[in-house]
């Protein structure tokens, strides 16, 4: 991840890496959506064990392998930058390390916590307390990835348009909206429709999020930059579902989109009030 997208902003202008990078997030997403798809379909319709769905998915995998090793350019500035210095020099002598930096990176810990404490139980609640089956579920969280090829692209012009961290706040905003309505309204039906929207408006933000880092570091330390940027999600990843799983054995599973909700709020303050691009 830290290479991909130190590679992808060198090739663009800052003021177009936004719309970059909600295209190359739409190619995430839509693996990411694949995943879970093939394995309700391999699992359910054709039977498939967990060993065949996993032989199944070498071959595009090493496609993906060969498709990276015919890459043969690497910019190691950004695109339109005549001087290895013109971005460290706006930073302060090169250092990434502003205090908007490190508030950003709390943000994004705090951020991927709330997403922590839900992502691990979803599918449990769905069949638990939705009474939905196993396949099902796994479909739904297939497809709340699958909008995720629509939303990354145009989250990415909308930032280009009114501006990276507006536009985020915006974005995370409506989500958190989508995700207390699923958790508060009644109906399987709702909840489905409400957290696909919730999701639909985290991969609205995904590509400001994204630049918003871009921003903040030098390209000759962007690999760095983005190297950090997803280490507070892996940190916060061995500790969010502990958290969860607390939560929930004391106060039952709905408690615990109520816990992500409050940690969700905390995350934008630290962005609106603590970073500054």
């Amino acid at each position: 991840h830290p290479a991909s997208y130190s590679f992808t902003t060198r090739l663009f202008r800052p003021q177009d890496r936004s719309k970059a990078l909600g295209v190359h997030g739409a190619g995430g997403t839509l693996g990411m959506a694949i995943g879970p798809i093939s394995a309700g379909i391999l699992m359910g319709i054709f039977a498939f064990g967990w060993r065949q769905v996993y032989f199944f998915w070498i071959i595009p995998i090493l496609l993906g392998v060969v498709a990276v090793l015919l890459i043969r350019f690497e910019p190691k500035v950004d695109a339109g930058e005549q001087a290895s210095t013109l971005d460290e020099t706006r930073t302060g002598s090169g250092s990434m390390f502003t205090l908007s930096f490190i508030l950003f990176l709390v943000f994004l810990a705090v951020r991927n916590m709330g997403g922590r404490i839900v992502s691990p139980f979803l599918t449990i609640y769905l069949v638990d307390e939705k009474g939905l089956s196993e396949t099902f579920a796994e479909l739904i969280l297939g497809a709340a990835s699958l909008v995720g090829l629509v939303a990354a692209p145009i989250g990415g012009f909308l930032a280009y348009r009114f501006g990276e961290k507006p536009w985020l706040l915006v974005a995370l905003s409506m989500a958190y909206v989508f995700l207390g309505l699923a958790v508060f309204l009644p109906g399987v039906a709702s909840f489905i429709l409400l957290y696909i929207s919730y999701s639909f408006c985290n991969f609205l933000g995904m590509a400001a999020n994204s630049a918003i880092m871009a921003s903040l570091s030098t390209s000759r330390k962007r690999g760095l930059g983005y190297a950090l940027f997803f280490l507070p999600g892996s940190i916060v990843g061995a500790v969010g579902p502990v958290v969860a799983a607390q939560i929930a054995g004391s106060f039952g599973l709905h408690s615990i989109f109520i816990a992500a909700l409050a940690v969700f709020s905390m995350g934008l303050v630290v962005l609106k009030f603590g970073v500054k691009v």
